[in-house]
């Protein structure tokens, strides 16, 4: 008997992020992403959003930044041992890694190459597109800011910067959920 609980079809929609005075996704120069003058966002800044927004309710997330004790950014292989109070070496059982990392949300949303000891590819069920902003006159302007933090010691003014932002942007991103993704990993 069928669950009828199950999704058993694929799913396709879009989901829109709006963005006011602000710089949704910006390029190394601190510039919102563009080509052309066509303003977007990609696929990786919806997902880190997602992630941080389920982290944050306390559900198991993979790739995520973490730092150390001593400002040292974790490697992939510090944060699985970390999140699953392990340690890896190429005699790791694959399925009990594969089981591991299909318990994180975002790996099983979004999948994942894991390219440690043990490598793994996982196709996540959720396929995202770039964000594409679908507005036609989006300003682009730089902001003055204003750091909480001196520029030297025994300074009294705080470090003034620019940031660059957008007036008004409307970012729809479009994706597909293939709930039989799974299938392959059971």
């Amino acid at each position: 008997m069928e669950n009828k609980n199950v999704m058993n079809n694929k799913v396709y929609g879009m989901i829109g992020v709006e963005a006011i005075h602000s710089n949704f996704n910006a390029n190394f120069e601190g510039e919102p992403k563009n080509i052309n003058g066509k303003i977007f966002a990609t696929d990786v800044c919806l997902k880190h959003t997602i992630k941080t927004a389920l982290n944050a309710d306390g559900e198991l997330i993979l790739g995520l930044k973490r730092v150390k004790d001593d400002g040292i950014v974790y490697t992939l292989k510090d944060t699985y041992e970390y999140l699953f109070d392990t340690k890896l070496n190429k005699k790791t059982d694959e399925k009990e890694v594969l089981t591991n990392l299909l318990s994180c949300k975002d790996v099983k949303f979004f999948g994942t190459t894991f390219a440690t000891d043990v490598n793994i590819g996982v196709t996540g069920a959720v396929q995202v597109g770039h964000g594409v902003n679908v507005l036609e006159n989006t300003e682009i302007y730089m902001d003055d800011i204003l750091s909480p933090y001196s520029s030297g010691e025994k300074k009294k003014m705080t470090t003034k910067g620019e940031e660059f932002r957008t007036d008004k942007a409307h970012y729809i991103y479009n994706f597909a959920i293939n709930p039989r993704e799974y299938e392959k990993y059971k």
